[in-house]
């Protein structure tokens, strides 16, 4: 069985018409988002809220062609299931890493002026 490789630019581009800015952009909004995930503690009393940011969070990652994010997420939707805290943790800062790398490899800056709707 291969892995799929940890980042799908090509794929990516498709998607958002060949704008690299506009996937930088998405890529920080990204890293963004998880590292609010990160700063909050894991409250397995509030599963089905962070089931549901999980879920959010891999579909924004997947769009992205996040691949190593994905399966990140993946693995911490199910330590959720397992209510296994600790593991979500980590999960989620493995996924954080690989929007990082991501981001890294791609050249222009998001550009500030430029901001994205919610």
């Amino acid at each position: 069985m291969s892995i799929a490789p940890e980042f799908d630019v090509e794929g990516a581009l498709s998607r958002l018409g060949g704008d690299q800015r506009l996937l930088c952009r998405l890529l920080d909004r990204s890293r963004e988002d998880l590292e609010g995930a990160l700063a909050k503690p894991c409250d397995l009393a509030l599963s089905s809220l962070m089931a549901a940011s999980l879920h959010r969070l891999r579909g924004g990652a997947l769009g992205l062609g996040a691949s190593g994010a994905v399966r990140e997420l993946e693995m911490a939707e199910s330590a959720l299931q397992h209510s296994d805290a600790v593991e979500v943790q980590a999960h989620l800062q493995g996924a954080l890493d690989s929007v990082r790398r991501y981001r890294a490899r791609l050249s222009p800056p998001a550009e500030p002026e430029q901001p994205l709707h919610s």
